[in-house]
């Protein structure tokens, strides 16, 4: 696997992008607000840029004005195109028939339909593939022993690629050419965040290195095999290339990642596999192969600064780092810091090793050499999918866990996969019916299993009966949260500290147990230093890249006949890009067409009130109905105890009572139950609004689901299970209310085992207890799972997502 970032300059004048308007930042607002106000944000841009400093409310903050912009549209971008039968994978006979079937109702309806059969369709397809660059092939040849082995390389020229970004008038808009650091006011001063590339230092030192009105072009070039077949007889070596001067939720369309190369897949020999020499051909193919995607950019190099690279540095090696000379035995103490490489000094011992005196010799090198001012330890980025979900966690740590509780017994793995399966559903977390007898590769999924792990193992792997087992688990708890640090989509100093500081933690427990010098272990202690040298890691995390592995998977097992496999595919795959993009243009020709509206202003409010959103309606029934219908308990005297909440509800709220009496509601009242419910809130992470989608269900795909909430009381928040939403009506206004079964009962003294794996535990009242509630105390939802050691005990999951985690950070310092 690679993930490579190239920065190249050009003069924003010489790029013909299809728009009219500045290049310069479109900021709408005065260079200074009247006074400061909390999380007021200042945007400082590189000094030779000219632009001055500002500083504007957090509210205005990324609404810049756009309206100057203007496009010139292409009146009928749709010729030609056939966008429904590509998407379809249909067939030969199948896009016949369906012709067919549409020239058989224009005779009945009128009008006309241009297309006769599949041949018409293909030869169109063919020629709207010119509007964009297509792939081209080249052969390489390498010698191997005595004889000399052919292969094929299929790529889009990168540079030709990039044009095609640049004169895309769609995405003129969204380049980003100059480099800012960004502060947020906290109240007493500003402090720096980052999260784009241009946000960061990497990005501000290359602009002050370029001449006056150099701007750096950005590649992030990733390329990994895949299996395209079930069982994997079929491989294939795409190469994904994203513009990083896009921003990094531009992923999709056009403007996302983009298939741009296809390399050969050396077939394994049963007679020369694992020996150093064929080891060495398969290298000199990957970058004899690669040097031809990169060609077209080396010729511009010179005006080029920077190459990233992720690989290490080879099994056995007395170095093994690419970024840094830690030895090989040293490699888990993150404690240490030792010198940086660089590209430099990684040449001159390659030549003096190789006794290379003679210019043509010095150019027999590694491929990225050949682009002039490449770096590729200064530059080299932490790819937390392979680092950690399918590294760190999925061949090591999760790997000895597995082992320590398979080295109880079969029923200490049965016990680890029935809690598994009794783990709670939240939304964007696989739920899993067992985890210990099944090998995963998908990233998503041993993340996903990394986050559940600690719950459903902690009462079978116990200090007392298997204590490296539960050291493990004190490491997966440290592993958890530097998982949550990294992954943040932004970050301040604070944040990074706050990940530094529990690097160090992780380092010191891994110490305390097996030999973990290996690679994996120690890349994460740059990673802290690339986010603020590069921005967030989802900048730079190969896991969007490697989603573009899915459709390719998808083209081989629908259209793919078993011959010349990787032409069809890459022809397709250039089809569906080319579809893309005149989607885009017909999206934007309506939009265009569209009746004008009033120029109001779209910034979102920075306090929602209207905060929740029911949904999943059931049909209304009486109280009395559902006091008799229902055999709950918690339905007990429902009408008697919502007339006395209301009662008190209403008055604490300063809302009249109708008729000057107290709230008495009749068994002929109506209410309106639902069951689901979404709650919008600001993210503690990045600030932008984020959304909980909570269900309260005695049926959600054949079983019983309450999720639970965070509720905000007079005397500070608690967490609730919901276990009954509704609407009830008092003269005539609609009341939304929840009922809940609060975790507020006090869990005795603080179990040793809790702080250790870092557990938030909880105590839920009776469901007698219960209560009702405006559902606009409802502030977020929260992942909340049993104990399975300890009836009416649960703990609170912290690592579904940064914002809880943050949450709970603060939660556990008060």
């Amino acid at each position: 696997m690679q993930n490579l970032i190239y920065y190249f300059y050009q003069h924003i004048e010489n790029i013909g992008a299809s728009y009219s308007g500045s290049p310069e930042p479109s900021l709408s607002f005065s260079n200074e607000p009247d006074t400061l106000q909390l999380d007021d944000i200042k945007i400082e841009f590189y000094p030779q840029s000219g632009y001055p400093e500002q500083t504007v409310h957090f509210e205005e903050f990324g609404h810049e004005d756009t309206s100057a912009v203007q496009f010139f549209l292409d009146k009928e971008p749709w010729r030609p195109f056939a966008e429904f039968m590509l998407e379809a994978a249909l067939s030969k006979a199948q896009t016949d028939k369906l012709i067919s079937l549409v020239h058989r109702c224009m005779q009945k309806e009128g009008g006309s339909f241009t297309f006769t059969n599949h041949a018409d369709v293909h030869r169109a397809w063919d020629s709207a593939s010119r509007t964009l660059t297509p792939f081209v092939d080249k052969p390489i040849s390498v010698p191997y022993k005595n004889g000399v082995k052919d292969f094929v390389v299929y790529y889009r020229p990168l540079w030709d690629w990039a044009l095609d970004l640049l004169q895309d008038a769609c995405l003129a808009p969204h380049f980003e050419w100059d480099a800012k650091w960004l502060y947020k006011y906290n109240g007493e001063s500003f402090v720096q965040f980052y999260h784009e590339p241009w946000t960061a230092n990497r990005w501000w030192d290359i602009q002050l290195s370029l001449p006056e009105g150099g701007k750096p072009f950005c590649f992030i070039i990733y390329a990994d095999k895949s299996k395209l077949s079930l069982f994997g007889t079929e491989k294939g070596y795409p190469v994904v290339a994203r513009c990083a001067n896009l921003p990094v939720r531009n992923s999709d369309g056009v403007g996302g990642g983009c298939v741009v190369g296809w390399l050969p897949v050396v077939a394994e020999d049963q007679a020369e596999s694992g020996k150093q020499g064929y080891v060495n051909f398969k290298c000199i193919v990957w970058h004899e192969a690669f040097y031809i995607l990169l060609k077209t950019i080396t010729a511009i190099s010179k005006t080029g600064f920077q190459c990233i690279m992720s690989l290490i540095r080879g099994i056995g090696s007395k170095c093994p780092c690419p970024v840094c000379y830690v030895p090989a035995e040293m490699l888990s103490d993150l404690s240490l810091t030792f010198p940086l490489r660089t590209a430099q000094n990684s040449r001159a011992v390659f030549q003096e090793a190789n006794g290379m005196m003679y210019a043509e010799e010095k150019e027999k090198l590694t491929s990225f050499w050949k682009v002039a001012n490449s770096d590729p330890h200064l530059a080299i980025s932490f790819d937390p999918l392979h680092a950690y979900s399918a590294g760190l966690w999925g061949n090591h740590i999760w790997s000895e866990i597995k082992n320590a509780i398979d080295g109880l017994s079969k029923k200490a793995l049965e016990k680890v996969d029935n809690q598994s399966s009794l783990f709670p559903c939240w939304p964007n977390l696989n739920h899993f019916e067992k985890i210990t007898g099944i090998s995963f590769s998908d990233g998503s999924k041993l993340e996903d299993i990394a986050k559940i792990t600690i719950f459903v193992s902690h009462n079978v792997l116990q200090s007392q009966d298997h204590p490296e087992g539960y050291l493990l688990l004190q490491c997966l708890r440290s592993y958890l949260n530097l998982a949550m640090y990294i992954g943040f989509d932004v970050h301040t100093d604070k944040t990074i500290d706050a990940g530094q500081r529990e690097l160090l933690k992780f380092s010191l427990l891994l110490q305390m147990s097996k030999n973990w010098n290996f690679p994996k272990a120690h890349t994460h202690k740059h990673a802290f230093d690339d986010i603020i040298a590069k921005g967030a890691t989802q900048n730079y995390n190969t896991k969007p890249n490697e989603k573009l592995h899915g459709p390719l998977k998808k083209l081989y097992a629908l259209q793919m006949n078993g011959k010349q496999v990787t032409q069809q595919i890459l022809k397709i795959d250039h089809w569906s890009l080319v579809s893309t993009y005149i989607r885009t243009q017909i999206d934007i020709l309506d939009t265009s067409h569209e009746p004008p509206t009033d120029n109001l202003e779209t910034v979102a409010p920075s306090n929602i009130s209207n905060h929740i959103t029911f949904g999943s309606p059931q049909v209304a029934v009486t109280l009395g109905e559902l006091e008799t219908s229902c055999t709950n308990t918690i339905f007990k005297d429902f009408r008697k105890r919502l007339s006395t909440f209301m009662t008190d509800f209403l008055p604490a709220y300063g809302i009249p009572f109708p008729e000057g009496k107290g709230i008495k509601f009749l068994p002929s009242d109506l209410i309106k139950e639902y069951r689901y419910l979404k709650v919008s809130y600001e993210s503690t992470v990045d600030w932008q609004e984020a959304q909980d989608y909570l269900c309260c269900s005695p049926n959600f795909h054949g079983h019983e689901r309450r999720d639970s909430v965070i509720i905000q009381t007079v005397n500070g928040e608690i967490f609730a299970r919901l276990l009954f939403l509704f609407v009830c009506t008092v003269d005539k206004v609609q009341y939304p209310l929840a009922m809940i079964q609060p975790f507020d009962s006090p869990t005795g003294v603080a179990h040793r085992k809790d702080k250790a794996l870092g557990l938030i535990r909880v105590r839920a009242r009776s469901q007698a207890a219960c209560e009702f509630v405006s559902i606009h105390s409802i502030i977020w939802g929260a992942l909340i799972v049993e104990d399975f050691s300890k009836v009416g005990d649960s703990f609170v999951v912290g690592v579904v997502d940064g914002d809880m985690f943050l949450r709970l950070q603060h939660l556990r310092q008060i």
